[in-house]
């Protein structure tokens, strides 16, 4: 299976995400800058709604509880010390998992 490469971008200027494909964030001619912008990479997955997973989203983990998305030894998964659950296409199956929010909007629900 193939996934799409998609990013989003939080723009520390605009202070919201703004979703772009991957070539025009990359644009040399673009008036993004790097140390304004935090950019997140869609992970390739669903939650239980449907909603296209980021690193960066913020969801609830049945078992687990919330965590962020993060990408670590290229893989995406959470935090659920003292290790790393990584995430795959299978665990859509078999574990609930629902996006909250995200870490730039929604840091609260990590507390």
């Amino acid at each position: 299976m193939t996934r799409e490469i998609k990013f989003r971008v939080f723009s520390k200027i605009q202070d919201k995400n703004v979703y772009c494909k991957w070539d025009h964030f990359f644009d040399r001619k673009s008036s993004e800058n790097f140390e304004e912008n935090d950019l997140m990479q869609y992970t390739g997955l669903k939650d239980k709604n449907d909603k296209e997973i980021y690193e960066g989203d913020i969801m609830y983990v049945q078992g687990v509880g919330n965590r962020p998305v993060i990408f670590r030894n290229g893989a995406f998964g959470f935090d659920n010390e003292p290790f790393m659950e990584y995430m795959c296409e299978d665990m859509e199956t078999n574990i609930v998992w629902e996006i909250l929010g995200n870490i730039h909007e929604n840091s609260e629900l990590l507390k």
